[in-house]
């Protein structure tokens, strides 16, 4: 908790309290630094809610604080000093990495993704949120959008929004953060090509899944390409790889590097597979949107002398790194069950919450990760899972427990850490670096 207690005192926390409007005069119970250490150690139990959260403060401080006095700090006016928290935690980048790329990274200052996750919530928060309905019943759904950078480790940008508030409507707020250099992992939600161009123009690189329907055309004739036709020609000859520069767009002419290669019968299978079962409707899939589960397509702006096809798609196996984040939160973490408690009428309660356990993983659980992941590598030479890490740590410590004894390490070595394939690499060794986002 030291590192805790350093990072307030660095940020003035008080003068920040008033500056945000969290207080607005000299608190007689509840200060800004027994109200967020109470969170954390509540949150860090298997258990959480209001009233374990008073127990807690209470317990901190000496003196009986009721939930309803906790309930009162949760308002809209004073989330800002949370997310000021949060955005300072993230700058001050506690995870004490250096940003060790090694390998196909190299060339790159920075590796952005950007992704969200949905989280289920209390059907009363449905006119806020927006969700689905089918006409009699209406799910509250919330959208978390967010942007972590692999090399630092550090979480760039968390928003949450409505359901409706899609992935490409967020597409181009990438634009506020790349720097020359930088390196954006995009997925088909995001997919659009001004944005491409715009990243391309600031000087940083793109790898993105290629979206079918978009006009490809010959960067030589200019006609069109017909990309089916083309790839079932590379099968009546054999060919399993093709990389080539295309113009896309009809209104929007973009110039990139197009390139795939074919996937076994056992990954189209399952390509098929998730297709199928995220069709809400139940509709068959065209025999077309079949024929290409064959195929991984993507475009970048890379050269081939910088990145090989196949090199190509292991780096975009990258952005399974914040699916795993999310996963975390959820399974483990327990985010969504959180959030979904907040069955309260006060609206500010989720979004209040949201950036509390955002603080959480930025001023405690990250950095220990990654500081017990750096110690495991260079003494076991194994990785630690986060997944792994954080279910371990929510079962068996408080926050005050120490966790780098040799002991400690030997057990979290033992049951924390990727398992050694005989058949093949796990996936940070396969990815050449063991910065891995949690």
């Amino acid at each position: 908790m030291k590192q805790v207690y350093d990072f307030f005192a660095s940020i003035n926390i008080n003068q920040l309290a008033f500056e945000t409007g969290f207080c607005k005069r000299a608190p007689r119970k509840i200060t800004p630094d027994n109200f967020l250490l109470s969170f954390f150690h509540c949150f860090s139990n298997s258990h959480f809610s209001i009233r374990h959260w008073s127990i807690n403060l209470s317990r901190l401080i000496g003196q009986r604080v009721s939930w309803q006095a906790i309930d009162k700090k949760i308002q809209f006016v004073k989330v800002n000093f949370i997310k000021q928290l949060f955005l300072k935690a993230c700058e001050a980048n506690l995870n004490n990495i250096a940003g060790q790329c090694i390998g196909l990274l190299t060339p790159f200052k920075r590796v952005l993704i950007q992704d969200s996750t949905l989280v289920k919530m209390p059907n009363s928060f449905y006119q806020t949120l927006s969700g689905v309905s089918n006409g009699k019943v209406k799910k509250a759904i919330t959208r978390i959008q967010s942007c972590i950078d692999l090399v630092s480790g550090k979480i760039n940008q968390v928003e949450m929004c409505t359901y409706s508030q899609n992935d490409l409507y967020f597409s181009s707020t990438i634009l506020d953060l790349i720097r020359p250099e930088d390196l954006i992992l995009r997925d088909l939600g995001y997919f659009k090509i001004s944005t491409f161009k715009e990243i391309a123009r600031a000087g940083a690189f793109f790898i993105s899944k290629f979206k079918l329907s978009t006009s490809v055309f010959d960067n030589q004739t200019g006609m069109r390409v017909e990309l089916l036709r083309l790839l079932k020609s590379y099968d009546r000859n054999e060919i399993t790889k093709f990389d080539f520069w295309v113009t896309i767009g009809i209104k929007q002419k973009y110039l990139v590097r197009l390139c795939g290669y074919k996937v076994t019968s056992e990954q189209a299978l399952k390509k098929r597979n998730q297709m199928i079962s995220s069709r809400s409707n139940n509709s068959k899939l065209s025999k077309k949107a079949i024929y290409f589960c064959n195929w991984n397509i993507f475009i970048t702006n890379i050269d081939e002398n910088t990145m090989q096809v196949m090199e190509v798609f292991k780096v975009y196996s990258l952005r399974w790194s914040i699916e795993m984040m999310f996963k975390n939160w959820k399974s483990n973490l327990k985010f969504d069950k959180v959030l979904f408690r907040s069955k309260t009428p006060n609206p500010a309660r989720p979004e209040m919450l949201l950036y509390l356990m955002l603080l959480y993983m930025a001023l405690i659980y990250r950095p220990v990760y990654f500081r017990i992941a750096r110690i495991i590598k260079e003494k076991y030479n194994r990785y630690l899972s986060p997944l792994k890490f954080s279910n371990y740590l929510k079962n068996n410590y408080s926050l005050d427990a120490v966790i780098d004894s040799t002991l400690e390490l030997d057990l979290i070595a033992k049951v924390c850490t990727y398992d050694k394939r005989s058949d093949r690499l796990n996936f940070p060794e396969s990815l050449e670096t063991f910065i891995f986002l949690s």
